[in-house]
């Protein structure tokens, strides 16, 4: 309960999932300790925000530095597009049928080896992308019922607090 009583207990508690960290041989910092840590890395790396996310999205996006990263990673992983997906930054199901219009030309065009893996995990990572997706419209419905119940005072729109 006393995290739930101080505000900056529990922001730092919902930000990190704990209030101690532990420098591997059991001590732990001290709440001092932490915050003059965070602040010191915040002076040199600041928060990342959505509109950070956005902003690179946009410029990576079809940029030649997509391109290049989705051809190495057709070779690092022999075709395998379904493990191409998880390395490609911000791909998603929208994004396969371009990565393969590019692997397609290039393999006509001799630059790059058709794996067996290829073909067979073309359609495999589409259907998983596709089921992300799907369950990401969901959390986000779901999201959104929670914060419509908490602020219409509901009490059962609070989550369940870890043990």
């Amino acid at each position: 309960m006393e995290i739930l009583g101080d505000s900056k207990k529990r922001e730092r508690y919902d930000k990190y999932g704990d209030l101690e960290s532990s420098d591997g041989g059991g001590d732990t910092m001290d709440s001092a300790s932490f915050e003059e840590q965070y602040n010191h890395w915040r002076t040199i790396f600041r928060t990342v925000t959505s509109e950070d996310i956005e902003s690179y999205a946009k410029s990576y996006k079809n940029s030649s530095e997509e391109k290049s990263d989705v051809f190495y990673y057709y070779k690092q992983f022999s075709g395998d597009m379904t493990r191409v997906m998880m390395w490609i930054p911000l791909s998603g199901a929208a994004d396969i049928d371009r990565y393969t219009v590019w692997i397609d030309s290039a393999i006509k065009d001799k630059t790059l080896t058709r794996y067996k893996a290829y073909a067979a995990s073309k359609n495999k990572a589409k259907s998983a992308e596709q089921k992300y997706a799907h369950e990401a419209e969901e959390a986000e419905q779901l999201k959104a019922e929670l914060i419509a119940k908490a602020k219409a005072g509901m009490s059962d729109a609070s989550p369940p607090l870890m043990a």
